[in-house]
């Protein structure tokens, strides 16, 4: 039997930082991507209403990719619950509120939006129209948090990552100044 191979501290395969680093990735840039550039093309160039409701199947589409990539996310912290410290608390709190955020986006805003164009609503004529204007600019903020909040948990997955210390600089030097040489 062969000894398994030995790695300096930090250095293990951590499969739940993985998927939830990637999880959100696929979210917030999904997200990012449909907002800051699908969008403004599509309602450039197809004729309203199609480009209203387009972009609806589009964003009900998307909410159900974000959906399974946050819920995957969500996991992936609940494996790392024994992790501490200040980065491993602000790294759950971003993840919380951007998912809670999710669930507003495609549970009220997304669906309601929808019915509101089924129903012939334009924004800002009439009940219906300052209806879904309000709903629209609710759901445009939310997602704005989300990419946020979500660019804010990666970071910090990184700052856990590239050794850095929930102690400070300080920290850091000192358990670098005790880990082993490695033969150097």
């Amino acid at each position: 039997m062969t000894e398994p191979v030995a790695r300096p501290p930090g250095t293990a395969v951590h499969y739940p930082f993985i998927f939830g680093t990637i999880a959100v990735s696929v979210w917030v840039f999904g997200f990012a991507t449909l907002g800051a550039i699908v969008a403004p093309i599509v309602f450039r160039t197809v004729p309203a209403p199609w480009a209203a409701d387009a972009m609806t199947l589009v964003f009900a589409r998307f909410d159900k990719v974000a959906l399974v990539a946050g819920t995957i996310a969500i996991v992936a912290e609940l494996l790392r619950l024994r992790e501490t410290g200040r980065i491993a608390v602000a790294r759950r709190v971003c993840l919380g509120i951007a998912f809670t955020g999710l669930l507003a986006g495609a549970l009220v805003f997304t669906p309601t939006i929808a019915r509101l164009h089924r129903e012939g609503a334009i924004r800002h004529i009439g009940p219906a129209g300052e209806e879904l204007e309000q709903n629209h600019r609710r759901a445009e903020a939310v997602a704005k948090a989300e990419v946020y909040l979500g660019f804010a948990y990666i970071l910090l997955q990184l700052v856990l990552r590239s050794g850095a210390s929930p102690g400070g600089a300080k920290a850091t030097i000192a358990r670098r100044e005790e880990a082993p040489n490695n033969g150097a």
